[in-house]
């Protein structure tokens, strides 16, 4: 359940925020002019594009260590008998010989080579054949979230000004009050709650994106971080 909430919540947030930008808020702040209007929308564009192929690709890698392991090593019935090479183990649950830095995951129900993390917003681990991919996905979620923000608030300047006596709408709270009695129109709500959702997946990509990078500096993944293990 948790995959498809994550799923589905990258697609709508992505698909509504491309639409809004490029229908509603681009459009608007340039009044049309081809000379900014172009290469604006074409960034988005490109935003969304890297997103959807990165996360794409996160996804048709087979992660699974039983895909990428040494044959010699990966008989289901004798090589339990055999000495394994160091470092290498026994998973009872996949019934297969493993290499070092391999975990299982529960939810994938395969094991995963330098497991780092069980992603929701994907439904797959991340491991050793797609961590890059992943780290440009959410660099792109980040960078494309930054903008989003940018772009609305720069558009409700004109109906909430934030310097004026109508900036305090800008809170989630008393734009939902304002909202439910009528002082404030249903377009404008949803762009403030928009740009909130834009803040809140900015903090989150941006924390998965410098998070995933000491960890490549270090040498470690999340799950040997998470136990204290130094590669």
């Amino acid at each position: 359940n948790a995959n498809w909430l994550g799923i589905g919540f990258f697609w709508s947030f992505t698909s509504s925020l491309m639409v809004t930008s490029l229908w509603i808020l681009i459009p608007e702040l340039t009044h049309h002019d081809s000379e900014w209007e172009f290469p604006m929308q074409a960034f988005v564009w490109w935003i969304f594009v890297q997103s959807v192929t990165n996360w794409g690709l996160c996804i048709v890698v087979d992660t699974s260590a039983a895909k990428h392991v040494t044959p010699a090593h990966s008989g289901v019935n004798t090589s339990i008998m055999q000495e394994l090479p160091p470092e290498w183990r026994h998973c009872t649950i996949c019934n297969l010989d493993v290499p070092p830095r391999t975990h299982h995951c529960k939810l994938c129900k395969t094991c995963i080579l330098k497991r780092d993390h069980h992603c929701f917003f994907t439904g797959f681990c991340v491991g050793f054949h797609n961590q890059r991919r992943f780290i440009v996905f959410v660099f792109y979620i980040m960078v494309g979230s930054i903008y989003g923000v940018y772009l609305i608030f720069q558009y409700l300047q004109d109906p909430l000004p934030i310097n004026s006596t109508d900036g305090i709408t800008y809170f989630g709270f008393i734009a939902l009050w304002k909202w439910v009695f009528g002082y404030l129109e249903t377009g404008i709500f949803l762009l403030i709650l928009q740009m909130y959702f834009c803040l809140a997946t900015m903090f989150a990509a941006g924390g998965f994106f410098f998070w995933e990078m000491s960890m490549t500096y270090r040498g470690q993944t999340s799950n040997e971080a998470a136990k204290g293990v130094h590669r």
